[in-house]
């Protein structure tokens, strides 16, 4: 049957076109709505990422790439001179689908114009393309060519895909044929809003310090120029990289890049397929740096975006990675069956990374000054993904298990393992005003630290290792050897810093826990016994610590009581420990002899024993006594210690101390007072007649100063000298009311008694009382006539006062 032919009207071929058009536009819609949804990703990074996909997509293009970024005239412009576009690649990059960029080209391509090219639009929506197109071998010029991606909606977005694939087919047919001696395509990005200028910014932050990794791992990439926004140009050109050979047999490599006309560095070191390589953190004087931590850890020819915290010093390229689709990281271990292969191969090529570090730091292919900073190993093992978390926990414990042997850690002595060394936790040291005590104090105790200068990198390190088996130093372990010594064994200002930094730290329980407050004599202290001493004057303290040790030991030093709610200890509280003391013991019957006595000035029937006083003690209860505001002074009570002083042979003045305001915290000294008295009168009652003869005046004095306060124990004491040198109660003393020297004899002779034994001196007559019964001339006659009358003999010759009577 033979088809029917219509003729297509007008209005037929109308509907015609309007079909194409809209099922055009219904095809685009994906390629629109993907790019809007990519769009919406965007973050800081992006823009960082933008510019390694614009350089891979041209070291694709050419064995020999060059490429210039530049960031004048508040623009983005990326130009290379690899090989120009095809109408496939060209169409590719408009729709945003993968296509070969160089199909006819023996350059295997690393990427295509695929969605990572989307985040070249971070830096703008519209960008403008001059270069050259190349169809059935003719090179037409593209010139100001807008790719426009600035609509916010997918209908209108398609709408401009569409007419910009019709600028290719236009482009190609009526394009300007040329012939170009070398080829150059430019991508100029016209950022519009602040975000988008902003991003471009940031891309602009780590080129210097990403540009020669990227030139020592990607043989394609020879030379990059940056010109800054101020029209400053900075050249970036590998010179080479020299194997270096050596007997581990490690490939080691030394990449030179000339950046303007300064040289750089870069190591490396590459398993034998050269399917992994290892970018050290060695310069080229071999001192060892730290890399940015806004430079990826992980690269696939070019930095993966988002890795920058993967948790080493190192930086590890593999052509072999299995990256995530933002490529920000590479799976290594999930639930998601999809990811299980490339986590496998993932997996292995970080095993074999791991596995070529460990040998050449075990070797000394390159020697270093500061190979602390290898050490910085932190594998993220505290996210929300626990499976993760369990990978990087087993990779953490492999690296570690292989750094702890390393003799890596600089100390006084020289390098050594980290199992030889002790670490202080990074809390430690983190405030610059406690960082020089803390340091002196830590060393004290453990000199085979890190050095001053390494210490809080390696602390930190060694914290992040998560390393249980380190040598930690805590705040607990310094206090308690602390406590162990005093205080003469410190510098002060260090010590006195690190207790700052305690309480600034808010660790009080520190000293509530440990003895580390000093008292006077800088001993270390339970903090519950500790006071504060209150106008305890420096004699004060001297005589405390031979009388009352226990409680001069309890004042804290001063320069120590911080804030600290210590009770006070005044003038009235060393008294009552005094008295305390004193009313402990049973002094009433004690002596205190001098220092050089004379044994025979003193009638002993025995060598004195249990009875006698330790005279230290005494001498610093008289110094007690002496205390006084002033050195003037003429009470009774302190003219009676100036005598004591005398006696014992010290200093007889008063000891001056400070006066104070309130009586009531002032000294009580009368209770010692008295206790020296009665030891001293005790002690007088033991010499010999000769000496108290010879010491009438002395003795005379002493009992002038009597006063209340000492009146029961003169009372009670054997002080007062009778007529024949003795000492007596007063009680047992006769006043001598004028006897005569013959009536005296007469008495002596009559009753055969001694009455001068009896009698009261005659110079101490005024201190006798009225109880004191009176001895006259007649109270003796009249005892004597009844003796010698008394008597039945009548004979006088029979008479025994014979010679008397007559």
């Amino acid at each position: 049957m033979t088809p029917i032919e219509y003729e297509i009207t007008p209005e037929r071929q109308i509907a015609v076109d309007k079909a194409i058009i809209e099922d055009e536009l219904s095809d685009l819609k994906k390629h629109a709505t993907n790019m809007l949804l990519d769009f919406g990703r965007f973050n800081d990074f992006s823009s960082n990422r933008a510019i390694w996909e614009l350089v891979q997509n041209a070291c694709d293009l050419t064995k020999h790439c060059e490429i210039t970024l530049d960031y004048r005239n508040e623009k983005f412009a990326f130009t290379h001179n690899g090989r120009p576009f095809t109408s496939n690649s060209l169409i590719s990059l408009i729709k945003q689908v993968s296509g070969d960029k160089d199909g006819l080209s023996e350059i295997p391509p690393v990427g295509k114009y695929g969605t990572g090219f989307l985040t070249t639009h971070s830096l703008g929506r519209k960008f403008v393309l001059d270069g050259f197109l190349e169809t059935s071998g003719q090179y037409i010029e593209i010139k100001d060519f807008l790719i426009d991606r600035s609509d916010k909606k997918w209908p209108e977005l398609s709408r401009q895909i569409k007419l910009q694939k019709d600028k290719v087919f236009e482009i190609i047919g009526k394009g300007t044929e040329v012939f170009p001696a070398t080829f150059s395509t430019t991508f100029t990005y016209l950022p519009e809003t602040d975000q988008e200028r902003n991003y471009v910014k940031e891309s602009y932050r780590d080129l210097e310090e990403y540009l020669p990794l990227i030139l020592t791992i990607n043989n394609r990439l020879k030379s990059a120029k940056i010109i800054s926004k101020d029209g400053n140009e900075t050249l970036f050109t590998r010179l080479e990289k020299e194997s270096i050979i050596n007997e581990e047999e490690i490939l080691l490599y030394k990449t030179t890049v000339l950046i303007n006309n300064d040289e750089k560095v870069v190591y490396s070191i590459a398993e034998n397929y050269r399917e992994i390589e290892i970018i050290l953190p060695i310069n080229k004087d071999h001192q060892l740096f730290t890399f940015s931590d806004r430079v990826a850890r992980l690269f696939l020819y070019y930095p993966l975006v988002g890795s920058e915290h993967f948790g080493m010093n190192f930086i590890i390229n593999c052509n072999k990675f299995m990256p995530t689709e933002p490529r920000d990281a590479i799976h290594l271990f999930s639930e998601k069956d999809q990811f299980r292969d490339d986590e496998s191969v993932n997996q292995v090529l970080i095993e074999k990374a791991s596995d070529l570090l460990f040998k050449f730091l075990d070797s000394t292919l390159i020697p270093v000054e500061n190979p602390l900073l290898y050490a910085d190993i932190n594998f993220k093992r505290g996210s929300d993904d626990l499976l993760q978390n369990k990978y990087f926990t087993s990779l953490q414990t492999k690296w570690i298990d292989e750094f702890k042997y390393l003799t890596i850690v600089k100390t006084k002595d020289g390098y050594k393992n980290a199992l030889e060394v002790f670490f202080p936790i990074p809390e430690l040291l983190e405030n610059d005003k406690y960082f020089d005590s803390v340091y002196y104090l830590a060393e004290k105790f453990f000199p085979v630290m890190p050095t001053k200068e390494t210490v809080r990198e390696w602390s930190n390190f060694i914290a992040n290792w998560g390393f249980e088996k380190a040598n930690y130093i805590t705040n607990e372990v310094i206090v308690a050897h602390i406590e162990l010594n005093g205080l003469s064994d410190f510098e002060f200002d260090h010590l006195k810093n690190y207790y700052d930094y305690l309480l600034e730290a808010g660790l009080e329980k520190m000293f509530m826990e440990y003895e580390l407050l000093p008292n006077l004599d800088g001993v270390f202290q339970p903090f519950n016994l500790l006071k504060i001493a209150q106008n305890i004057d420096k004699p004060l303290v001297e005589i405390g610590k031979k009388m009352i040790p226990k409680s001069i030991a309890q004042l804290i030093d001063p320069r120590f009581k911080f804030s600290f709610p210590f009770d006070n200890y005044n003038r009235r509280s060393f008294s009552n420990s005094i008295t305390n003391k004193l009313n402990e013991e049973e002094l009433e019957d004690l002596i205190c002899l001098p220092k050089d006595y004379k044994i025979e000035e003193f009638d002993f029937d025995e060598e004195p024993g249990d009875e006698l006083y330790d005279l230290e003690t005494f001498l610093a209860l008289l110094d007690y006594c002496k205390l006084n505001s002033s050195k003037d002074s003429n009470s009774k009570p302190m003219k009676l210690m100036s005598l004591i002083s005398k006696y014992y042979g010290v200093d007889a003045a008063l000891i001056e101390i400070k006066t104070i305001n309130s009586q009531d915290e002032d000294l009580e000294q009368r209770a010692g007072q008295k206790k020296i008295v009665q030891i001293f009168l005790n002690t007088l009652y033991q010499h010999t007649s000769e000496w108290v003869e010879g010491h009438i005046d002395f003795i005379y004095e002493i009992i002038s100063y009597n006063e209340d306060r000492f009146k029961d124990v003169f009372l009670s004491s054997e002080i007062y000298p009778n007529q024949v040198f003795g000492l007596e109660l007063i009680t047992s003393l006769k006043k001598d009311g004028g006897i005569t020297d013959d009536i005296y004899k007469l008495y002596n002779t009559v009753t055969k008694k001694e009455i001068g034994e009896f009698l009261g001196h005659k110079k101490f007559n005024e201190f006798l009382i009225e109880k004191n019964e009176e001895m006259t001339n007649k109270t003796l006659s009249t005892v004597i006539e009844d003796i010698i009358f008394g008597t039945d003999i009548t004979d006088i010759n029979e008479h025994p006062f014979k010679s008397e009577i007559l």
